[in-house]
């Protein structure tokens, strides 16, 4: 059994593996869209409760779950900004 799983992952990373040409530049591109992302987020969850503070929407638990998804991506981004700085500042004290 332990040998099939491992000729499964091999499998997978074979099926996984990129050459570079096509990876250059996918992380910035990932990093920019999760960041409009969570600002669309923060916009719709804005206006919803600008729509509960006028009396337009009346889900109020709606409303309170887009809270923590927006807080829970804000907390996600902080924490992908924070590794990204210690990955930065650990290459940059490398010894050439």
């Amino acid at each position: 059994m332990a040998l099939e799983s491992i000729s499964a992952l091999s499998g997978m990373t074979e099926t996984l593996s990129l050459d570079k040409s096509s990876t250059q530049g996918n992380f910035a591109a990932w990093l920019n869209h999760q960041v409009q992302d969570l600002n669309q987020q923060e916009i719709a969850l804005s206006e919803d409760i600008q729509g509960v503070l006028k009396g337009d929407i009346q889900n109020l638990h709606q409303v309170i779950i887009g809270m923590e998804k927006a807080q829970l991506a804000f907390q996600l981004a902080v924490q992908v900004r924070d590794r990204v700085l210690e990955g930065y500042q650990e290459v940059m004290r490398m010894q050439v």
